[in-house]
């Protein structure tokens, strides 16, 4: 029988994501200034890892909260948390990440991933009114070479890292992008091409 209890308890603790080395590339991502005048990590986070919820900078935890460092955590997966998304916790919208127990995302995939919801948060706050409708992207016209094409230029030529190791200069990428995105969008048709307009 005690086999038994080691074994469930071993399970119960694989099933549970190490959330710090998350925040520690979290921290290592947003401190390159990759984002122009905003600091990402000032932004209230909550991951739920499998098994707890955690938040981070959130400046008014639920009572259900307590403190564990320079975090807070409570059992199980918050209400709020239903989606990678942005969504109102504790009055406070907030940048929501969930790892799966079979998640096989590395910590720097995850805190990319976070880092992308905190975007989120920051257009809902700034641009209310600039919002795409993400499920527009499963309707994309993947099958079209020619489309696929465009938006993987688009996406490439708005990468940070098309920029280091590149003789030309931001403007002359981002404007590769932009003409990427135009050309692309030609080919598309409503509801898509407003996604494209709005994101």
């Amino acid at each position: 029988m005690r086999i038994v209890w080691i074994l469930l308890i071993t399970v119960a603790v694989l099933h549970a994501t190490d959330i710090r080395p998350v925040f520690v590339e979290f921290d290592r991502m947003a401190g390159s200034g990759i984002w122009p005048g905003v600091d990402p990590r000032n932004t209230p986070v909550a991951v739920y890892d499998g098994e707890r919820t955690w938040l981070r900078h959130h400046p008014s935890p639920p009572a259900t909260y307590h403190a564990d460092g320079d975090l807070f955590v409570a059992p199980g997966k918050d209400s709020a948390i239903v989606a990678n998304t942005a969504a109102e916790l504790g009055g406070v919208l907030t940048a929501t990440m969930m790892i799966e127990s079979n998640s096989s995302r590395t910590a720097k995939e995850n805190a990319a991933l976070l880092m992308h919801e905190c975007f989120h948060v920051y257009q809902r706050q700034s641009h209310p009114k600039w919002q795409g409708n993400e499920a527009v992207l499963f309707t994309y016209p993947i099958e079209d070479r020619d489309s696929a094409t465009l938006v993987t230029l688009e996406q490439q030529g708005l990468m940070p890292e098309s920029y280091k190791h590149s003789p030309k200069p931001v403007a002359i990428k981002a404007l590769g992008a932009d003409s990427a995105r135009c050309e692309g969008s030609a080919k598309l048709v409503t509801p898509r091409c407003g996604f494209s307009a709005t994101s």
